[in-house]
């Protein structure tokens, strides 16, 4: 089988598209399965490469707009590839038109993995998403199979109204060998004092859909009843410097550690190190939260909002709020927080559910499966 895979970026650019594009590379090419990754430049990168094994071919953007890249030369390069089946990333335009006119013209199927609507606000953004939308119908109407992380948050995309046949859940994964219960946290607890504290962890972008302003608040109340918590907040953002503005306004002091940028392979160590995880996200721009599956795959319980494809994610091994209410989010905390039985018992569930559900083995044999049937009929 010969795999084309589009999206607007690929390494050396990281993000959870790029995450699940080259893990399933990579394991479908131990399954014999030919890869080639159509997409744009990234600093220093060459027209063609191979990064692991994996063949990628890109372009360069002419111009960009509302994270849409516009590269036609992506286009080319799909004419000119040899392969039965391609797959394309949605939210992106671009990539969209590219497959649906190269499979068209060469006779190709093609499945679209759709990640999450377009949601940018904007008086231009939404003329232009109006006069895409038409053709995204297309599109997707043509598409052998549309791949969504959670079916949950297809049945409230406007989107996918109608194509209800055409789903199939493929959801986000992690390697659950390298997030798992095991991993040591000491390194994490003596660097941030955390020996005798309870631990809350936030890892993201710090970005205004993740709820941080929610999470900050929802502490403030925790502090102010249990003075042993710390909030760890891995990542970082546009809204950083604001985040701590609030925190120190809000005389959180050292009970907030913002640690910036960490290195990858510290990211297991930070799970391992706290004992509750919490994605607090505001909108439907939070589609999955792969996050999730991380801090559940290391046994840890989680707490996040109640909408979109998270409550599926958790299951029963978590707990799920309403949004945007910090008393809910500051409830739900010391609940898990002054509970350790409860902890003990959710984050085994999560463990179980991330290696049922979520690993890299159990998405990808679902995937192949996939894929052969859109080659076959």
């Amino acid at each position: 089988m010969k795999l084309a895979i589009v999206s607007k970026h690929f390494l050396p650019y990281q993000g959870g598209i790029e995450y699940r594009i080259l893990e399933v590379a990579r394991w479908m090419t131990k399954k014999n399965v030919d890869i080639t990754v159509y997409t744009t430049h990234e600093e220093n990168t060459k027209d063609e490469e191979e990064i692991e094994g994996i063949k990628v071919k890109r372009s360069r953007a002419l111009f960009s707009f509302s994270s849409a890249s516009f590269a036609p030369k992506t286009l080319k390069n799909l004419l000119d590839g040899d392969f039965d089946l391609a797959e394309v990333h949605a939210p992106d335009p671009a990539s969209m038109i590219y497959t649906y006119i190269a499979c068209r013209i060469k006779g190709k199927p093609y499945i679209v993995m759709y990640h999450a609507d377009i949601l940018r606000s904007g008086f231009l953004t939404q003329v232009l998403r109006r006069l895409y939308l038409p053709l995204q119908k297309l599109i997707l109407g043509s598409a052998k199979k549309i791949l969504v992380t959670t079916k949950a948050y297809a049945k409230d995309s406007e989107s996918l109204k109608g194509f209800e046949e055409k789903l199939i859940e493929s959801p986000s994964f992690v390697d659950t060998t390298r997030f798992n219960p095991e991993i040591d946290p000491k390194e994490i607890t003596l660097k941030h004092g955390l020996e005798d504290k309870k631990t809350v962890l936030f890892v993201g972008r710090l970005v205004a859909y993740k709820g941080l302003d929610v999470l900050l608040e929802a502490h403030k109340k925790v502090v102010s009843e249990l003075e042993c918590v710390k909030l760890i907040i891995v990542g970082e953002g546009p809204l950083k410097e604001e985040l701590r503005v609030k925190s120190e306004n809000s005389g959180l002091g050292d009970s907030v550690i913002f640690t910036g940028k960490i290195r990858d392979g510290d990211l297991p160590k930070y799970y391992a190190a706290c004992d509750v995880f919490a994605l607090p996200s505001v909108t439907r721009q939070e589609a999955f939260g792969l996050v999730l599956v991380e801090a559940m795959a290391c046994g840890k319980p989680c707490i996040t909002s109640d909408f979109s494809g998270m409550p599926h994610v958790l299951g029963e091994s978590g707990i799920t709020i309403t949004p945007k209410d910090p008393d809910k989010l500051r409830y739900a905390l010391l609940n898990l927080l002054c509970d350790e039985e409860q902890r003990h018992k959710l984050g085994g569930e999560a463990r179980m559910r991330a290696e049922k559900y979520f690993s890299v083995e159990a998405v990808c044999n679902n995937l192949l499966h996939t894929y052969t049937k859109a080659i076959e009929t």
